[in-house]
């Protein structure tokens, strides 16, 4: 008779000690009703318990060819390039979709790019023209005035715009509020 085939493996586990109390107790119970996991589990129990006691031998030692005809095997290999390395670990019902996955992402991105415009209209042309900037020391606070003091150095234009915080502003016009009315407001 047979062992159970669902119970083969937890047999295996249960010879070596590696089941927890509440399935081996399951299966224990199980080994008193069946005789085919009964023996299998004697067949387990004994070879894991010679196995157990058997202590290597440290005199033994491979044959002196044993390491030159591993080596000619080990060189005898092919090696594996990357690419091929790649392709072997990955799947093909899994690369295949994920390439047409990636050549429609790239298409997509393509296909958004807008097209470069082209103008035949002929860029008007610019003559150099040297021209004197004459700094005045207080210039007006004006945009222009700014650019052209950041235009020489972002030193002046700061030193331009402390200066002008710095200032005190003009006397403004003093509204006062009355309470009186004139007569003939209404």
């Amino acid at each position: 008779m047979k062992a159970c085939e669902k119970n083969r493996k937890p047999i295996a586990w249960l010879a070596l000690g590696a089941l927890d109390a509440k399935e081996a107790a399951a299966l224990r119970a199980h080994l008193a009703d069946c005789d085919g996991c009964r023996k299998y589990f004697k067949e387990v129990s004994g070879a894991t318990n010679t196995l157990g006691v058997a202590t290597p031998d440290a005199d033994v030692q491979a044959p002196a060819h044993f390491h030159r005809q591993l080596m000619a095997r080990l060189r005898a290999e092919k090696p594996i390039s990357a690419w091929d390395g790649l392709l072997a670990a990955l799947n093909w019902r899994v690369a295949v979709p994920a390439m047409m996955v990636l050549l429609l992402v790239v298409l997509l991105v393509l296909a958004r790019k807008p097209a470069p415009t082209v103008t035949s209209v002929n860029p008007p042309r610019v003559s150099v023209v040297a021209a004197v900037v004459t700094v005045v020391s207080d210039p007006a606070p004006t945009a222009v005035n700014y650019q052209l003091a950041a235009a020489q150095s972002l030193t002046k234009l700061d030193e331009l715009l402390t200066k002008e915080g710095n200032e005190s502003l003009p006397p403004a016009p003093v509204y006062t509020a009355t309470t009186k009315l004139p007569d003939n407001a209404f």
